[in-house]
C-alpha cells in the first residue's frame, strides 16, 4: 500500500473500503491484485483501522489499482458481505499513483 491518499472522518466500528471501477462495474479484488467481474466479495473488502492520533480512518489506495475513476465504498463490517448497507460512497479519480483532485461524496440513500 502507498502513502495515505485519504482519510475518513466517520465513526465506524470495523471499517472496510471496496473500489469498483465506474463503467465497467469491475471490482478490485484485493486478495489476486487485479480488477475483475465476478470476484469472491470478501476478496474486495480492504479491512481498515482508525488511528487515534488523526481522530479517522486513513485509507491507503492499493498500489496496483490501476489509473481510473473508481466509486470508493465505506462499510462498518466485521465480516463482509454482499449483503452490508455501505455507509458512504465517494468518486474518485485515481492516477495510477495518487488521487486527482478531491473525492466528491455521492448521495445515498440507505433503506
Amino acid at each position: 500500500m502507498k502513502e495515505i491518499s485519504y482519510i475518513n472522518y466517520q465513526a465506524l466500528t470495523d471499517p472496510v473500503v471496496r473500489f469498483v471501477e465506474v463503467g465497467s462495474g469491475k471490482q478490485w479484488d484485493d486478495e489476486n491484485s487485479e480488477l475483475a467481474l465476478k470476484p469472491t466479495y470478501g476478496d474486495t473488502a480492504i479491512a481498515l483501522a482508525e488511528d487515534a492520533y488523526i481522530n479517522g480512518i486513513p485509507v491507503r489506495i492499493p498500489e496496483d489499482l490501476p489509473a481510473g475513476n473508481y466509486d470508493m465504498i465505506f462499510y462498518d463490517a466485521s465480516t463482509p458481505d454482499n449483503a452490508d448497507a455501505f455507509k458512504s460512497v465517494f468518486r474518485i479519480e485515481w492516477s495510477g499513483s495518487s488521487l486527482n483532485g478531491m473525492p466528491i461524496p455521492l448521495p445515498i440513500t440507505l433503506v
